[in-house]
């Protein structure tokens, strides 16, 4: 019997291997379908991840190039700021010196008019009056001169083209 019982004992111990070894087959095969979906998963993710670097990549590249063409277009911007600062401090310029002759040439041949009218008026004899039209007639040249110098310095320099009528010389 005891040969018997051995044997028992062994064809216990190879069911038992056996079982075992089914076991471990079970989990090793449960334990690799769930390699397989992880790795699938993860797989997944990577090309997600990839995906979103390339795009994230481009971004990049997109992002660059605007920062040069903005760089440039403020460069052009500070440039044509500066042409615009220049074209206004000339032409601020061009207006004082047109206020200048507004107000020391037609001024002063304006005052020099009212001057004569009024010594024309407190005149009493014909030939103080016509001492005094003369002189006026004269200061009438003077002051279409000064129009024109007027007129001129703003068709040269604002291309403006004023029209007036020349002022008529007394006979």
């Amino acid at each position: 019997m005891a040969e018997a019982e051995k044997q028992k004992a062994i064809t216990k111990l190879v069911i038992l291997c056996f079982l075992l070894a089914i076991t471990t087959l079970v989990v090793l095969a449960i334990s690799y379908k769930k390699n397989i979906k992880q790795n699938a998963l993860l797989k997944e993710q990577n090309a997600n991840i990839i995906s979103t670097n390339r795009e994230l990549q481009q971004t990049q590249i997109d992002l660059h190039h605007a920062h040069v063409k903005l760089s440039r277009l403020n460069a052009n911007l500070e440039s044509e700021v500066e042409k615009r600062t220049e074209e206004i401090v000339r032409q601020n310029q061009i207006i004082t010196d047109y206020a200048n002759i507004n107000a020391h040439k037609l001024r002063g041949v304006l005052a020099r008019y009212i001057g004569l009218i009024n010594l024309f008026e407190m005149s009493e004899t014909l030939e103080e009056k016509e001492e005094y039209i003369y002189l006026i007639s004269q200061l009438s040249n003077q002051f279409e001169e000064v129009i024109k110098e007027i007129s001129k310095t703003l068709e040269d320099d604002f291309s403006i083209k004023l029209e007036f009528e020349e002022i008529k010389k007394p006979k």
